[in-house]
């Protein structure tokens, strides 16, 4: 049977290095206190909103780290349940499918495995992996 793909966590570290990025641009900027006002408080604001998407995206790749833990740990539906909450956050994300798709195979769901991995093919034709499980 399938077996629980394995954790990039260079990718999470990436993410976290994204997101401090983002919020050092405007300590990095160069403007003096004296500038004006309103300008530096949209940069704050530009700043916060940036902030509050990486980190929202850090805590579902976290999320989906931690849903496939439980899957190597054995918990399946413990996994199940966090790949189903992300994907009702991000119907549009093919690797949330593609895992609910592996997650259903090893479990001998192939009709719910094929229709995960048709769905997540429709949103990344160009995935070669894919068109591979799906043949």
């Amino acid at each position: 049977m399938c077996s629980p793909p394995v954790i990039n966590t260079n990718r999470v570290a990436l993410l976290a290095a994204l997101a401090l990025s983002l919020a050092m641009t405007g300590c990095q900027s160069g403007k003096s206190a004296a500038g004006d006002a309103a300008n530096l408080a949209g940069t704050r604001q530009e700043r916060a909103a940036a902030a509050q998407v990486a980190f929202a995206e850090q805590r579902d790749e976290a999320r989906r780290l931690v849903a496939l833990d439980l899957w190597r740990q054995g918990d399946v539906a413990g996994c199940a349940a966090q790949l189903e909450d992300l994907c009702s956050r991000h119907p549009a994300d093919p690797a949330i499918h593609a895992h609910l798709a592996e997650l259903a195979w090893s479990q001998g769901d192939l009709a719910r495995a094929e229709s995960e991995y048709r769905v997540a093919l429709e949103l990344a034709p160009e995935q070669p992996d894919l068109h591979h499980a799906l043949a």
